[in-house]
């Protein structure tokens, strides 16, 4: 059981709950632009500190260990403005209280995908700055 509970949870924060977005530099000029640094976000949801950490005791994600926690920032005071999936998320991608994005649920008719604006969000903030944006796994409920 543990163990199912472990592969879920490593199937959660590498596959369905990541949040990828990255520059990759492509210079056409022999003069190179000024570089910018990359981004890089992970968004998980529904794994907390102590089971992240169980995780990482146990020899599981030795690469998110190596290269992310041990070289990253840790924030150990976090918070979220509504611990539900849509809301969360959507409050992420555009810096609003689901009061003012209109996300307030996980499925229409009060939240999902069909309910974010998604024309001003952090993706199309770096596209727009002349960043290539990628994005990998989950976004909102319906996408």
């Amino acid at each position: 059981m543990l163990k199912k509970l472990f592969i879920t949870a490593l199937f959660t924060l590498l596959i369905s709950s990541s949040f990828l977005f990255l520059r990759v530099f492509f210079s056409r000029d022999v003069v190179a632009e000024p570089l910018r640094p990359n981004i890089v976000t992970f968004l998980i949801d529904d794994l907390d500190t102590n089971l992240f950490n169980k995780l990482l005791s146990d020899g599981y994600l030795p690469n998110v260990k190596s290269y992310i926690k041990d070289s990253g920032t840790t924030f150990t005071n976090s918070f979220v403005s509504v611990a539900l999936c849509c809301p969360s998320r959507a409050t992420f991608l555009t810096g609003q209280y689901p009061h003012n994005h209109n996300v307030l649920g996980n499925v229409s008719p009060t939240g999902g995908v069909t309910k974010l604006d998604d024309t001003n969000t952090l993706a199309t903030w770096l596209r727009d700055n002349g960043y290539f944006v990628g994005h990998v796994g989950k976004y909102l409920n319906g996408y």
